[in-house]
């Protein structure tokens, strides 16, 4: 299976994840967590699940009724431990890249 591509708003969902490996995160948390679109966010999770990095559930009826907020019912991204390994690996490669960008400019 080939690498994903490194970006910036991969890298900012990735360490999103990684701040806390323990908490569950929902889509437009993503989003505007990383200040990026729905559709760079969706297809990027879609992705990392089907590599195994990442598990998903819907939030149940007793979690949409007690939400303070009105709305669908979310769909909720928690990291596994291999998306933790493959994640970190992948922001330490993205940092590198940075630094040597940063070096040429």
């Amino acid at each position: 299976m080939t690498q994903p591509l490194l970006t910036h708003t991969s890298a900012a969902v990735a360490a999103i994840f990684l701040e806390n490996t323990r908490l569950e995160r929902y889509g437009l948390e993503l989003v505007n967590g990383a200040g990026s679109t729905k559709g760079t966010i969706y297809p990027l999770l879609i992705e990392w699940e089907r590599r195994g990095w990442l598990a998903s559930r819907w939030e149940n009826d007793g979690e949409l009724a007690k939400r303070e907020e009105p709305g669908s019912r979310r769909r909720y991204y928690s990291i596994t431990d291999a998306g933790t390994r493959e994640l970190t690996h992948y922001l330490a490669r993205w940092e590198e890249r940075r630094k040597g960008r940063r070096a040429i400019v």
